[in-house]
């Protein structure tokens, strides 16, 4: 896809473009006036798909701020541009692409209870949690339990990073056990993409 293909080019994203087209996919199905919230979504790509191909949604991008894209290229498919991953320049992106979001710039913890994030949603992108950092993978089962009850009928949590090929056990990071392990413990419908080779698939959470 061409939109995608040029949104690849010029917004530093870690995402596969395939990834990014799951995304344009879950879009498509937004009611109109979708309640979107974003939990980390770096230089704003993802919260771009969304908004052009969603029918109106309201978004909210949560981050804060903590990683930088000034880094080597590390994986084929990664972006690489030299540029600060901020506040300042997730607005510049957003405004080039006529994206109207609100930004909460926080860093969330275990014990948050904003009541700007802790509410009704119709779609939550994730991608703020996985336990490549210490400590991250107790935040991510503690959003999941406060956000996944929130959900409107039909919504759904939806992430990044989900190995179904490898052994869950040695996976670095392992966003597939974390993933496994809280639908499991919910009793919530898990989905996932199933690539041919061992290639990063996306997730979805579902009551």
């Amino acid at each position: 896809m061409k939109f995608i293909d040029d949104l690849h080019s010029t917004v530093p994203t870690q995402c596969e473009k395939e990834f990014l087209l799951e995304i344009v996919e879950q879009s498509f199905q937004l009611p109109s006036n979708a309640d979107v919230l974003m939990l980390g979504v770096g230089l704003g790509a993802e919260a771009i798909i969304v908004n052009k191909f969603a029918d109106s949604p309201n978004i909210v991008i949560v981050d804060a701020f903590i990683f930088s894209f000034l880094m080597e290229k590390c994986l084929p498919y990664t972006s690489v541009h030299n540029i600060e991953n901020n506040e300042e320049n997730l607005e510049f992106f957003l405004k080039m692409y006529n994206v109207d979001a609100e930004i909460i710039n926080i860093k969330l913890n275990e014990t948050s209870d904003d009541k700007r994030i802790f509410k009704e949603w119709d779609f939550i992108y994730c991608d703020i949690a996985t336990n490549r950092f210490n400590g991250y993978d107790k935040l991510f089962y503690s959003l999941i339990r406060k956000l996944l009850p929130l959900l409107k009928p039909n919504g759904m949590i939806f992430g990044r990073n989900y190995y179904p090929r490898r052994n869950v056990e040695s996976d670095k990071p392992k966003m597939t056990l974390l993933v496994r392990n809280i639908a499991a413990e919910l009793g919530c419908t898990l989905i996932h993409g199933n690539h041919i080779n061992d290639k990063s698939c996306h997730w979805i959470l579902k009551k």
